[in-house]
Protein backbone atom coordinates (compact mmCIF):
# COMPACT_ATOMS: atom_id res chain seq x y z
CA UNK A 1 0.00 0.00 0.00
CA UNK A 2 1.09 3.27 -0.99
CA UNK A 3 1.84 6.08 2.30
CA UNK A 4 1.41 8.95 -0.62
CA UNK A 5 -2.08 9.53 0.41
CA UNK A 6 -4.41 11.76 1.80
CA UNK A 7 -7.46 11.37 3.84
CA UNK A 8 -10.48 13.43 2.91
CA UNK A 9 -13.58 14.10 5.01
CA UNK A 10 -15.87 15.61 3.23
CA UNK A 11 -19.23 18.31 3.69
CA UNK A 12 -21.05 15.24 2.73
CA UNK A 13 -20.48 12.94 5.16
CA UNK A 14 -18.12 10.49 3.35
CA UNK A 15 -14.29 9.81 3.78
CA UNK A 16 -12.41 10.05 0.21
CA UNK A 17 -8.49 9.12 -0.18
CA UNK A 18 -6.28 10.90 -2.77
CA UNK A 19 -2.69 11.29 -3.57
CA UNK A 20 -1.15 13.78 -1.52
CA UNK A 21 -0.60 16.59 -3.55
CA UNK A 22 -3.22 16.59 -6.09
CA UNK A 23 -5.08 19.91 -4.71
CA UNK A 24 -7.91 19.56 -7.70
CA UNK A 25 -9.79 16.56 -6.37
CA UNK A 26 -8.57 17.72 -2.39
CA UNK A 27 -10.77 20.90 -3.72
CA UNK A 28 -13.79 19.22 -4.76
CA UNK A 29 -13.72 16.54 -2.36
CA UNK A 30 -13.94 18.81 0.51
CA UNK A 31 -17.25 19.35 -0.62
CA UNK A 32 -18.54 16.26 -1.98
CA UNK A 33 -18.17 14.37 -5.24
CA UNK A 34 -18.80 16.59 -7.84
CA UNK A 35 -20.52 14.27 -9.69
CA UNK A 36 -23.82 14.15 -7.77
CA UNK A 37 -25.34 16.85 -10.43
CA UNK A 38 -24.43 14.17 -13.21
CA UNK A 39 -26.41 11.68 -10.90
CA UNK A 40 -29.60 13.59 -10.37
CA UNK A 41 -30.14 13.65 -13.79
CA UNK A 42 -29.44 10.48 -14.86
CA UNK A 43 -31.82 9.39 -11.75
CA UNK A 44 -34.34 11.13 -14.41
CA UNK A 45 -33.19 8.85 -17.34
CA UNK A 46 -32.32 5.30 -15.58
CA UNK A 47 -35.59 2.76 -15.46
CA UNK A 48 -33.29 -0.38 -14.07
CA UNK A 49 -31.62 0.30 -10.66
CA UNK A 50 -30.40 -3.31 -10.86
CA UNK A 51 -26.95 -3.02 -12.26
CA UNK A 52 -24.51 -0.05 -12.79
CA UNK A 53 -21.42 -0.16 -14.33
CA UNK A 54 -18.73 2.73 -13.28
CA UNK A 55 -16.07 2.38 -16.60
CA UNK A 56 -12.88 4.73 -15.40
CA UNK A 57 -13.84 4.57 -11.40
CA UNK A 58 -10.60 6.19 -10.63
CA UNK A 59 -10.22 5.86 -6.41
CA UNK A 60 -14.59 5.42 -6.31
CA UNK A 61 -15.63 9.24 -6.87
CA UNK A 62 -19.00 8.14 -8.31
CA UNK A 63 -19.14 4.47 -6.94
CA UNK A 64 -19.92 6.05 -3.26
CA UNK A 65 -22.74 7.80 -4.99
CA UNK A 66 -23.59 4.77 -7.12
CA UNK A 67 -23.93 2.35 -3.78
CA UNK A 68 -26.75 4.44 -2.48
CA UNK A 69 -28.97 3.38 -5.62
CA UNK A 70 -28.30 0.30 -7.68
CA UNK A 71 -28.19 -3.03 -6.27
CA UNK A 72 -24.59 -3.81 -7.58
CA UNK A 73 -21.88 -1.47 -8.80
CA UNK A 74 -19.57 -3.14 -11.39
CA UNK A 75 -16.21 -0.77 -11.20
CA UNK A 76 -13.35 -1.02 -13.75
CA UNK A 77 -10.20 0.62 -12.54
CA UNK A 78 -6.39 -0.27 -13.77
CA UNK A 79 -3.66 1.97 -12.17
CA UNK A 80 -1.95 0.31 -9.09
CA UNK A 81 -2.34 4.05 -7.31
CA UNK A 82 -6.01 4.37 -8.03
CA UNK A 83 -6.86 0.61 -7.12
CA UNK A 84 -5.58 1.33 -4.09
CA UNK A 85 -7.36 4.72 -3.19
CA UNK A 86 -10.61 3.20 -4.21
CA UNK A 87 -10.21 0.37 -1.73
CA UNK A 88 -9.42 2.39 1.32
CA UNK A 89 -12.70 4.73 -0.01
CA UNK A 90 -15.09 1.90 0.12
CA UNK A 91 -13.75 0.57 3.12
CA UNK A 92 -14.17 3.96 4.74
CA UNK A 93 -17.80 3.96 3.91
CA UNK A 94 -18.92 0.89 4.68
CA UNK A 95 -20.18 -0.34 1.37
CA UNK A 96 -20.79 -3.90 0.45
CA UNK A 97 -22.47 -3.92 -2.75
CA UNK A 98 -19.29 -2.62 -5.07
CA UNK A 99 -17.05 -4.61 -7.07
CA UNK A 100 -13.74 -4.18 -8.43
CA UNK A 101 -12.45 -5.43 -11.41
CA UNK A 102 -8.46 -4.43 -11.81
CA UNK A 103 -8.34 -3.82 -15.41
CA UNK A 104 -9.09 -1.48 -18.30
CA UNK A 105 -11.95 -1.07 -20.21
CA UNK A 106 -11.34 -1.76 -24.39
CA UNK A 107 -12.75 -3.01 -27.64
CA UNK A 108 -10.64 -6.91 -27.19
CA UNK A 109 -8.87 -8.41 -24.39
CA UNK A 110 -5.09 -7.84 -24.85
CA UNK A 111 -2.66 -6.42 -22.73
CA UNK A 112 -1.62 -2.74 -22.85
CA UNK A 113 -0.14 0.19 -21.05
CA UNK A 114 -1.39 3.01 -19.09
CA UNK A 115 0.05 6.36 -19.04
CA UNK A 116 0.37 7.97 -15.29
CA UNK A 117 -0.47 11.98 -14.57
CA UNK A 118 0.91 12.21 -11.01
CA UNK A 119 -1.05 14.29 -8.70
CA UNK A 120 -3.78 14.27 -11.56
CA UNK A 121 -4.87 10.81 -11.48
CA UNK A 122 -8.05 11.22 -13.17
CA UNK A 123 -6.31 11.57 -16.46
CA UNK A 124 -4.57 8.54 -16.63
CA UNK A 125 -5.57 6.76 -20.08
CA UNK A 126 -4.64 3.66 -22.04
CA UNK A 127 -1.81 4.29 -24.37
CA UNK A 128 -2.96 5.91 -27.94
CA UNK A 129 -0.14 4.78 -30.25
CA UNK A 130 -1.40 1.64 -31.65
CA UNK A 131 -4.63 3.80 -32.67
CA UNK A 132 -3.76 6.51 -33.70
CA UNK A 133 -0.38 6.48 -36.60
CA UNK A 134 0.67 10.29 -35.76
CA UNK A 135 1.38 9.41 -32.33
CA UNK A 136 5.12 9.08 -31.52
CA UNK A 137 5.68 6.95 -28.40
CA UNK A 138 9.52 8.00 -28.00
CA UNK A 139 8.26 11.48 -28.12
CA UNK A 140 4.43 11.81 -26.73
CA UNK A 141 4.17 11.43 -23.11
CA UNK A 142 7.99 10.43 -22.49
CA UNK A 143 8.12 13.00 -18.81
CA UNK A 144 5.27 10.16 -17.86
CA UNK A 145 5.67 6.78 -16.30
CA UNK A 146 3.77 3.69 -17.83
CA UNK A 147 2.14 0.81 -15.95
CA UNK A 148 0.68 -2.28 -17.79
CA UNK A 149 -2.28 -3.40 -17.46
CA UNK A 150 -4.74 -6.11 -18.34
CA UNK A 151 -7.63 -4.37 -20.96
CA UNK A 152 -11.29 -6.70 -21.32
CA UNK A 153 -14.21 -6.06 -23.04
CA UNK A 154 -17.61 -5.74 -20.89
CA UNK A 155 -19.20 -8.04 -23.12
CA UNK A 156 -16.38 -10.80 -21.74
CA UNK A 157 -18.59 -10.57 -18.61
CA UNK A 158 -22.09 -11.67 -19.49
CA UNK A 159 -23.41 -8.87 -17.45
CA UNK A 160 -27.63 -9.24 -17.15
CA UNK A 161 -30.16 -6.31 -15.72
CA UNK A 162 -27.41 -3.49 -16.49
CA UNK A 163 -29.30 -0.11 -16.25
CA UNK A 164 -26.46 2.48 -16.10
CA UNK A 165 -23.43 2.79 -17.59
CA UNK A 166 -20.87 5.58 -16.60
CA UNK A 167 -17.87 5.97 -18.61
CA UNK A 168 -14.74 8.22 -18.24
CA UNK A 169 -11.78 6.75 -19.41
CA UNK A 170 -10.36 9.87 -21.57
CA UNK A 171 -10.70 9.20 -25.13
CA UNK A 172 -10.68 5.59 -24.77
CA UNK A 173 -14.74 5.77 -24.82
CA UNK A 174 -15.36 4.53 -28.33
CA UNK A 175 -13.48 1.24 -28.04
CA UNK A 176 -15.07 0.55 -24.68
CA UNK A 177 -18.57 0.93 -26.28
CA UNK A 178 -17.52 -1.17 -29.28
CA UNK A 179 -16.34 -3.92 -26.48
CA UNK A 180 -19.76 -3.24 -25.15
CA UNK A 181 -22.16 -3.55 -28.12
CA UNK A 182 -23.89 -7.28 -26.90
CA UNK A 183 -24.52 -5.57 -23.77
CA UNK A 184 -25.83 -2.62 -24.89
CA UNK A 185 -28.04 -4.01 -27.39
CA UNK A 186 -29.42 -6.94 -24.61
CA UNK A 187 -29.79 -4.30 -21.24
CA UNK A 188 -30.13 -1.12 -23.06
CA UNK A 189 -28.87 0.65 -20.49
CA UNK A 190 -28.83 4.51 -19.78
CA UNK A 191 -25.05 5.53 -20.92
CA UNK A 192 -23.36 8.77 -18.82
CA UNK A 193 -19.97 9.72 -21.10
CA UNK A 194 -17.11 12.07 -20.58
CA UNK A 195 -16.72 13.66 -23.94
CA UNK A 196 -13.85 15.85 -25.04
CA UNK A 197 -12.85 16.57 -28.48
CA UNK A 198 -9.21 16.79 -28.37
CA UNK A 199 -9.26 13.43 -26.19
CA UNK A 200 -10.88 11.98 -28.60
CA UNK A 201 -8.82 13.33 -31.26
CA UNK A 202 -6.00 11.83 -29.39
CA UNK A 203 -7.31 8.31 -30.12
CA UNK A 204 -8.10 8.95 -34.00
CA UNK A 205 -11.73 9.75 -34.42
CA UNK A 206 -14.00 12.65 -34.09
CA UNK A 207 -16.38 12.88 -31.20
CA UNK A 208 -19.15 13.57 -33.63
CA UNK A 209 -18.53 10.30 -35.25
CA UNK A 210 -19.13 8.22 -31.60
CA UNK A 211 -21.88 9.72 -30.75
CA UNK A 212 -23.98 9.06 -34.35
CA UNK A 213 -22.58 5.94 -34.02
CA UNK A 214 -24.18 5.74 -30.73
CA UNK A 215 -27.44 7.35 -32.15
CA UNK A 216 -27.19 4.83 -34.46
CA UNK A 217 -27.69 2.28 -32.09
CA UNK A 218 -31.26 3.53 -31.12
CA UNK A 219 -30.31 6.50 -28.70
CA UNK A 220 -31.08 9.96 -28.21
CA UNK A 221 -28.49 12.46 -27.01
CA UNK A 222 -29.39 14.23 -23.78
CA UNK A 223 -27.95 17.18 -21.38
CA UNK A 224 -28.64 18.27 -18.19
CA UNK A 225 -28.87 21.99 -19.00
CA UNK A 226 -30.45 21.36 -22.62
CA UNK A 227 -32.27 18.23 -22.62
CA UNK A 228 -32.96 16.33 -25.99
CA UNK A 229 -30.17 16.99 -28.29
CA UNK A 230 -31.39 16.33 -31.31
CA UNK A 231 -28.84 18.81 -33.59
CA UNK A 232 -25.29 18.68 -35.24
CA UNK A 233 -22.38 18.07 -33.45
CA UNK A 234 -18.99 19.30 -34.76
CA UNK A 235 -15.41 19.14 -32.91
CA UNK A 236 -13.70 22.41 -33.15
CA UNK A 237 -9.86 22.30 -31.64
CA UNK A 238 -10.60 21.35 -27.80
CA UNK A 239 -13.95 21.77 -27.95
CA UNK A 240 -17.45 20.37 -29.41
CA UNK A 241 -20.07 22.45 -30.86
CA UNK A 242 -23.49 21.73 -30.62
CA UNK A 243 -25.72 23.52 -33.81
CA UNK A 244 -22.53 26.07 -33.72
CA UNK A 245 -22.36 27.40 -30.42
CA UNK A 246 -19.56 25.71 -27.86
CA UNK A 247 -21.34 23.37 -25.08
CA UNK A 248 -20.58 25.06 -22.05
CA UNK A 249 -20.59 22.98 -18.81
CA UNK A 250 -21.27 20.06 -20.65
CA UNK A 251 -18.34 17.66 -20.64
CA UNK A 252 -20.43 14.58 -19.81
CA UNK A 253 -23.71 13.67 -22.54
CA UNK A 254 -25.97 11.28 -21.86
CA UNK A 255 -27.72 8.93 -24.27
CA UNK A 256 -31.27 7.73 -23.90
CA UNK A 257 -32.88 4.60 -25.97
CA UNK A 258 -35.02 5.94 -27.84
CA UNK A 259 -37.77 3.48 -26.74
CA UNK A 260 -37.74 4.98 -23.17
CA UNK A 261 -37.87 8.70 -23.52
CA UNK A 262 -39.50 10.82 -21.75
CA UNK A 263 -39.48 14.64 -21.73
CA UNK A 264 -37.22 15.38 -18.87
CA UNK A 265 -35.43 19.03 -18.11
CA UNK A 266 -32.61 19.39 -15.88
CA UNK A 267 -33.08 22.94 -15.64
CA UNK A 268 -37.05 22.75 -14.65
CA UNK A 269 -36.24 19.89 -12.38
CA UNK A 270 -33.50 21.41 -10.35
CA UNK A 271 -33.74 25.11 -11.19
CA UNK A 272 -29.57 25.49 -12.52
CA UNK A 273 -29.06 28.69 -12.59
Amino acid sequence: MTQNIKEIKSRDGRTYWIEAGDKLYEQRFIVGSWQKRNLDYASTLIDNWTRCLDVGSNMACSAVLYADVFQTVECFEPTPLNIDLWKLTINANNITNCQLHEVGVGEKNYTTEIIIHERNNGHNHLTHYDKNPRANPTRSSRSRSRVIVDVKTIDSYGFQDVGFIKLDIEGYEKFALEGAIDTINRCRPTLQLEIRANQCRKFNYSAEDMIEWIRNLGYTVMSKNTGEMTGTFKSYRNELLYNGEVLRREMDLFFQPNERMRQTHFKELFEVV
